[in-house]
């Protein structure tokens, strides 16, 4: 046995030291709770999550198909005649929209010369109207300043101020009655040749051929409104401020009765011009020219006396008394108004009829294209099967063009044929040269008829493929199209899986620090990438969870 050296501490064994314990005890503890809150960590759920985002959304279909040669095209023309002229050779490259072929277009092109000539007079009696439409404004708003005035000066009996006015006025309005039935007489003794009897040499024999009894009550009636006039010239060349008051009203009322007979002459001059033939040295250019004329004097007419029937009224109502003039004043305000309503109908309705005559013709030139073959597209004529002067029906097909252009088709399930219309573009990789080399198309055809692939039904789309400098396309090539069927701009958008749905109802999750919300959402476009529009609900940047998981 080994006993201790003299003079020597006796060691204490080591798990009688207390630090030992001490030590192992604080381990314990905070291994214990290290491993309590690491157990609570990975109890607590952790989720992935993304946030709203605003852009653009596109939505496309996609699909695959080989290239091919777009096939010849037999051109026809729509109705049967014979061929006037033929513009191309065999071999000769034409762009598209050029005309190729026309038969005989001197009938369509007549109905076209016509449809222009009725949109120059519509065009002209709109311009006349608007011009005695501005007119009518202007005298109503006189009207309405002189009523307005006549209740100011309506004090003084016979010789008050608006009395001596209203007579001031009458004489110049007789003088301008007097230069607009001069000039209306003019112009029918133009047509009639009456006192001017060179005037209708050329086309006197087909004046109212249809109704010779119409040309004779139209000369009968000149011989009483040239009579009218001369009356009506004595008493207004006699006129002048400082005549009687008695002397202007009997001027004013040979005035009515010259503008009556005026007007119905001229319009039996309308009528003698309706009866008339388009034949000879009358054409129809000539013709239109004269009806334009006579309308036009007939509304300066009309206008000529409806002023004078107004100048007439103001004279009398300048005789009435104050409360009269009150009254006058206030029916000129409603006057104003009605005027500008009928002005503005009268036009709207000319305007109207303008729109229709430049219709006829556009359809006129529509009827005349029928009978002309214009290049669809640009290629070149491979055989041309008439020539200028022969029969084709329909069915003959007149020339044949081939086209150097490339198309693909392509089979696309019925689900998303109806977002694809012809005319739409395209985005066209080819495999041969990589996604990276895009090329232009467009839609041109879409079959109706279904295929059924496996069980599905789908539709057959034509492609037409624009060619790019530098890169050669070959039958065969396979050929990715992609149809960009909608797309929204400056649109908010969420993954749908982040979507979730109970019943009609449909919502997201919404993680705001620890806390998750469910907010009602409204979507709209689904777009790619699995991405779809947000139209109520979130805004940009609210995070969004996708999926719950656990680590």
């Amino acid at each position: 046995m080994t006993t201790p050296s003299a003079g020597l501490p006796l060691q204490k064994k080591w798990y009688k030291k207390k630090w030992i314990y001490i030590i192992f005890i604080l381990v314990f503890v905070i291994g214990g709770t290290v491993f309590t809150q690491s157990r609570n960590t990975q109890q607590q759920p952790l989720y992935d999550t993304v946030r709203v985002e605003r852009g653009e959304l596109t939505q496309t279909v996609d699909a695959t198909g080989n290239i091919r040669s777009a096939d010849e095209l037999d051109l026809r023309f729509e109705s049967a005649g014979k061929i006037a002229k033929v513009y191309v050779t065999t071999n000769q490259e034409v762009r598209a929209g050029t005309v190729l072929a026309d038969l005989d277009l001197s009938e369509l092109n007549a109905r076209i010369g016509q449809a222009s000539a009725s949109v120059g007079q519509s065009q002209a009696v709109l311009e006349q109207i608007k011009v005695s439409g501005n007119d009518a404004i202007a005298n109503a708003e006189a009207a309405l300043q002189k009523a307005e005035l006549n209740l100011k000066l309506s004090e003084g009996g016979s010789d008050s101020q608006i009395i001596r006015d209203a007579y001031a006025d009458a004489v110049g309005l007789l003088i301008q009655t007097q230069t607009s039935i001069a000039q209306a007489l003019t112009q029918a003794d133009n047509i009639l040749g009456i006192d001017n009897s060179f005037a209708n040499d050329l086309f006197e024999d087909e004046l109212a051929v249809h109704n010779i009894g119409l040309l004779s009550t139209a000369e009968s009636q000149y011989g009483v409104a040239s009579a009218d006039m001369r009356t009506f010239d004595q008493r207004v060349n006699t006129l002048s401020l400082q005549s009687s008051h008695s002397d202007i009203d009997s001027a004013l009322s040979v005035a009515e009765r010259a503008l009556t007979s005026s007007r119905s002459l001229l319009y039996s001059v309308a009528e003698v011009l309706n009866a008339s033939p388009v034949v000879g040295d009358l054409t129809q250019t000539l013709l239109d020219g004269f009806k334009s004329t006579i309308s036009a004097e007939r509304a300066s007419l009309s206008t000529r006396f409806s002023a004078l029937i107004t100048q007439r009224q103001s004279i009398q109502n300048a005789k009435n008394s104050y409360t009269t003039n009150r009254v006058l004043f206030e029916q000129a305000e409603q006057n104003l108004r009605n005027v500008k309503e009928k002005v503005a109908a009268d036009i709207a309705a000319y305007e109207a009829s303008l729109r229709g005559s430049q219709a006829s013709v556009g359809a006129a030139v529509a009827t005349r294209n029928r009978s002309r073959i214009i290049a669809p597209i640009s290629g070149t004529v491979a055989k041309v099967a008439f020539k200028a002067g022969e029969f084709v029906s329909s069915q003959d097909a007149v020339v044949k063009l081939v086209s150097p252009r490339f198309e693909v088709k392509v089979d696309i399930p019925e689900t998303d044929i109806v977002k694809i219309v012809t005319g739409v573009s395209t985005t066209v990789t080819l495999d041969a040269y990589g996604s990276e080399v895009k090329f232009n198309g467009v839609v041109t055809e879409i079959e109706t008829g279904e295929t059924i692939i496996q069980d599905v039904v789908y539709y057959t789309v034509t492609v037409v493929i624009e060619e790019k400098d530098g890169y050669e396309i070959l039958n065969g090539m396979t050929a990715d199209v992609v149809f960009y069927t909608e797309k929204k701009e400056n649109t908010l958008f969420i993954p749908q899986r982040a979507l979730r749905t109970e019943d009609t109802r449909r919502f997201v999750r919404v993680l705001e620090g620890l806390e998750i919300r469910e907010v009602d959402v409204e979507t709209g476009l689904r777009g790619d990438g699995g991405m779809i529009e947000i139209l109520s609900g979130l805004v940009e940047g609210d995070e969004v969870i996708v999926r719950e998981r656990a680590e």
